[in-house]
């Protein structure tokens, strides 16, 4: 099993006295990701969150699984590959320290209510590993933009992400929010989508 790392607890009660207090902590490398939601988009993704187990792929620190667990989610698993960060501890929050190709193949049966994806790199040798744990997500929240000059996630994602049942969706300029159910397709493909789908593989 990977690593779980772990601050002090005073540094870990202030980051949770703080997720509670403020919408949005102190931006810093780890939290500007996330915190580029509006408000709107962080409420809708707390409700689909809330008394869920969920993973968040990608989540560097923690501070996103950190604040979802502090609006009422019941577990979250932190998963990414960052090394020398200093991982936030929290009640009910656990790390883990590798790839998404390593974590899947260690825990090929591991399943989750929601699977969190904030600003998904393009590189399709690192994002196409997640899809396989993506399968194993009852609902997948996605948090990012696609432009003209932005890319978020591979094409084998937005393939994977639009054969799913786009549930509901906050498209905004600075960032949009789809959220995916596991039944097949029935919507039409929105704007975010259809950019997405037309990424160039890296």
């Amino acid at each position: 099993m990977s690593p779980e790392y772990r601050l002090n607890s005073k540094k870990a009660m202030k980051c949770r006295f703080s997720m509670k207090s403020k919408l949005h902590p102190v931006a810093s490398k780890n939290t500007r990701y996330w915190t580029r939601a509006t408000p709107a988009q962080l409420r809708l993704i707390e409700a689909f969150c809330a008394g869920k187990e969920i993973v968040d792929l990608g989540g560097r620190d923690g501070s996103f699984a950190c604040h979802l667990l502090s609006a009422g989610a019941r577990r979250a698993t932190n998963l990414d590959h960052s090394k020398g960060l200093r991982r936030i501890i929290a009640k009910n929050l656990t790390h883990h320290l590798g790839t998404f190709a390593g974590y899947h193949a260690a825990f090929p049966n591991r399943r989750w209510d929601v699977g969190i994806l904030s600003w998904p790199v393009k590189f399709a040798s690192i994002i196409g590993a997640v899809i396989p744990i993506l399968n194993n997500c009852e609902t997948v929240v996605y948090l990012g933009k696609n432009s003209a000059s932005t890319q978020c996630g591979s094409r084998d994602l937005w393939e994977h992400l639009t054969g799913r049942d786009l549930l509901t969706h906050i498209e905004r300029n600075v960032a949009s929010v789809l959220i995916y159910g596991g039944a097949e397709r029935t919507a039409d493909l929105i704007q975010e989508e259809e950019l997405g789908l037309k990424a160039l593989d890296c």
